[in-house]
């Protein structure tokens, strides 16, 4: 593992090189980005989560309402952004999906405010129980706060 992982496309029977820095260690083999047919395959729990939002609104007695274009979607694990693009073109605008140290965030409490963590975690080490401790934790945190 090391902070520079070389990315390779096809053009022909070229096969250019090109570097992508990360300020955090990688591994090549986790560099495969998210295709579009699962985020669309979460849909429904995503507009469930927009529609529960709602009602808590209403609750509150609060004029606004949430969308897909105004929930707030955080994910960390950061490949070469796609995932921003992918949800963009599913109607979700407040996307936060940037090139950060994910755990370092965590350590320095400095994650992103959001409503929803969506991610699709490295699979080598422990990063996947590592996120899912994050997400008990984060939700614990604002069902506390009332966030």
């Amino acid at each position: 593992m090391n902070k520079t992982t070389t990315a390779r496309s096809r053009q022909g029977n070229k096969k250019p090189h090109h570097r992508i820095s990360y300020p955090y260690k990688v591994d090549y083999n986790d560099h495969f980005e998210t295709p579009i047919a699962a985020y669309e395959d979460i849909l429904p729990i995503l507009d469930a989560i927009i529609a529960h939002k709602n009602n808590q609104l209403k609750v509150a007695c609060q004029q606004h309402t949430c969308k897909r274009s105004t929930l707030k979607v955080y994910d960390p694990f950061y490949c070469n952004g796609q995932t921003k693009i992918l949800f963009r073109q599913l109607g979700f605008e407040n996307v936060i999906h940037e090139k950060r140290d994910f755990y370092k965030d965590v350590r320095r409490k400095a994650c992103p405010d959001h409503h929803v963590f969506v991610t699709n975690p490295p699979y080598s080490g422990n990063h996947k129980e590592r996120a899912l401790e994050f997400a008990a934790n984060n939700n614990n945190q604002k069902n506390n706060t009332g966030r």
